[in-house]
């Protein structure tokens, strides 16, 4: 179409001529004939658009060989609709994938997370492994020059014990290690009702006090002790303690310890310390005479007994007792039989399955 419209420049260019000053031009031609003495009129042209004259004229310049198709134009955006709308499809489908994607990657997360917690479970020490390790660390404290005061209180001689009971539960036996029989008569020891013992009455009931209760201010209270004591060691030995001798005995016991405190600043640290403690042990005597075994203590049926260390452990896992406190007097004897006790369970050693610190 575009070809057939197009016509030679020269055609164009006569018709514009005709339609535009034809009448003019032909005008002066015919004065010019006719002798007229009126100067003869000129012709001029007139710009024309250089367009093809089968088509209007458009406000927008004319571009040639370009032209507008409403159908291709209609075409044009059906396809982008088409493209869009599939766009849309593959940008819904990755949207898709993408939110699998993430759930995939919580559940993996989720997996790895619970083998992580039973790889954790399954290597974190338990509640019985962190009692048993605190147990060996008592064990290995207690052999290995323990604090004197843990001998006197009988802490490290029952950790000792207890670790050789568990070794010979198991068919295990130590070194032989003598005990003397002096050294046994002065270790105190208790069925684990109480921590007191009778260790201060073991001279027939008479006691020992101490430099700072000898003093004028508690005769009174004093002097009835000693007799109460008395009356209770005896019955002790033929059974139970009357309970009005242990209800008086306790009361003069508060007494003593009240006294003991108000009168602190005209004590000396060390007097002060030597006569708390003697109450405290005269305390739990009262609480050990109100035992219904009382008479096998008194009679050292229930006592430590034995030739070795091995006997020792023996006869105590036996009656199920365990060591008492050390009474005011007795502390050598204490610390010989942590020693003696030290000596049966040799260093660690994994050639030796007795020793309760090797695994």
């Amino acid at each position: 179409m575009i070809g057939l419209s197009k016509r030679p420049v020269w055609v164009a260019l006569i018709t514009a001529i005709l339609s535009a000053g034809g009448g003019s031009f032909l005008h002066a031609q015919a004065g010019n004939q006719g002798g007229d003495a009126a100067p003869a009129a000129r012709a001029s042209f007139r710009s024309m658009p250089s367009g093809d004259s089968y088509y209007p004229a458009a406000p927008y310049p004319y571009y040639p060989g370009y032209y507008y198709d409403p159908y291709g134009g209609y075409l044009s955006g059906a396809a982008d609709v088409i493209n869009a709308q599939g766009r849309f499809l593959v940008n819904t489908q990755q949207a898709y994938l993408s939110r699998e994607q993430v759930r995939q990657a919580r559940i993996e997360s989720r997996r790895r997370s619970f083998d992580e917690y039973l790889y954790e479970r399954e290597r974190r020490p338990t509640l019985e492994d962190e009692r048993e390790r605190a147990r060996l660390e008592n064990v290995r404290r207690s052999r290995n020059d323990p604090p004197i005061t843990e001998i006197w209180s009988g802490k490290a001689l029952n950790d000792l014990l207890l670790a050789i009971q568990q070794q010979q539960a198991k068919g295990s036996r130590g070194p032989t290690v003598p005990l003397e029989e002096d050294v046994l008569k002065n270790i105190n020891v208790t069925t684990g009702a109480n921590s007191g013992s009778l260790g201060l009455l073991r001279d027939n009931g008479r006691l020992h006090w101490p430099l700072e209760l000898t003093r004028s201010d508690y005769d009174g209270e004093r002097r009835r002790l000693d007799e109460l004591a008395a009356q209770a060691y005896k019955q002790a030995l033929d059974g139970a303690v009357d309970a009005r001798i242990l209800r008086e005995m306790s009361s003069l016991v508060d007494n003593l310890q009240m006294r003991l405190r108000r009168s602190v600043a005209d004590s000396s640290p060390s007097d002060y310390i030597k006569a708390k403690r003697y109450l405290n042990d005269l305390d739990g005597v009262i609480k050990v005479l109100e035992d219904p075994n009382v008479s096998k203590f008194a009679n050292r049926k229930l006592a430590a007994k034995g030739g070795t260390v091995s006997d020792l452990v023996t006869e105590m896992s036996g009656q199920g007792l365990k060591f008492a406190p050390a009474v005011p007097g007795d502390e050598g004897a204490y610390v010989a039989l942590h020693r003696a006790l030290a000596n049966y369970m040799a260093p660690p050693d994994s050639y030796k399955s007795w020793d309760p610190l090797t695994k």
